[in-house]
């Protein structure tokens, strides 16, 4: 009886302990509020090898309903994005970056701006977002799987321009991480 009930405190003890990982295992970056506007676009070198790992950029767009101010996110090299039906995922403090998830490869819309003869709108998951993540998968070797991190971006919509704020991801490739 002893036995059981020393394993059944042990096996509850272990299943109990959150997702926590040690600071040694996340490689982190400060980016210093770096801001991206039109005519202003920013490529996030993320492990400091020279490369544009991730490009955030703006277009503008014209056509019968308007001038469209779009602002995108754009993996580069054989990096991904957590995507969902064609929107970059906004997430928050405590929500988990899996190797599960769906990713892509594609420029991604964050948010747009329209401009018409009647009215001015916003749209997009990211056109309110404050200190949210974007969840992201980096290939940092050609020879290594890959590692699961984010990317934490403010929108100021009033100025029209996005704010990048830090990185990190996780040291071993092929784990993810809770933010």
């Amino acid at each position: 009886m002893r036995t059981i009930t020393l394993f059944s405190i042990v096996l509850l003890t272990i299943s109990c302990q959150d997702e926590t990982i040690s600071p040694d295992k996340i490689i982190y970056k400060d980016l210093g509020n770096i801001t991206v506007d039109y005519y202003n676009p920013y490529r996030l070198d993320v492990d400091g090898d020279g490369n544009g790992d991730f490009v955030f950029s703006t277009s503008l767009l014209n056509n019968a309903s308007g001038g469209h101010l779009q602002f995108t996110f754009y993996p580069a090299l054989a990096n991904h994005v957590y995507a969902h039906r064609d929107e970059v995922v906004v997430l928050n403090p405590g929500d988990r970056i899996s190797p599960d998830y769906d990713y892509t490869k594609w420029i991604q819309p964050l948010a747009t701006k329209t401009e018409s003869d009647t009215e001015i709108y916003w749209h997009g998951a990211w056109m309110n977002a404050s200190n949210q993540y974007i969840g992201v998968r980096i290939k940092l070797s050609s020879n290594e799987d890959y590692h699961y991190g984010w990317i934490r971006v403010s929108f100021d919509k009033a100025n029209e321009r996005l704010i990048l704020h830090d990185l990190a991801y996780h040291s071993k490739a092929g784990e993810g991480m809770v933010i």
